[in-house]
């Protein structure tokens, strides 16, 4: 898929180097999806949720399943601060 994009985005004359790193970015972003999602929500297994979507993440399943777990509640209870 990321080939496919380069030599797509590269041999056109309408696409400049802007365009092949917004694409590249782009693709980095949807991959690490599921790990942005379980950092910005704290999530206690953040880590975990890392590698597994680094090294498994490619084939899709285990991305979906990163993906989920970084979205369910990790069970910790949260403190309301009120001011």
């Amino acid at each position: 898929m990321i080939s496919v994009g380069i030599i797509l985005f590269s041999s056109s004359e309408t696409f400049g180097g802007f365009h092949f790193l917004f694409f590249c970015v782009a693709v980095f972003v949807l991959y690490f999806l599921p790990w942005i999602v379980a950092w910005e929500r704290h999530h206690r297994h953040e880590l975990a949720i890392f590698w597994l979507n680094l090294l498994l993440g490619w084939c899709g399943i285990a991305w979906v399943i990163a993906f989920v777990w970084a979205c369910t509640d990790d069970g910790r209870t949260r403190i309301k601060y009120e001011q």
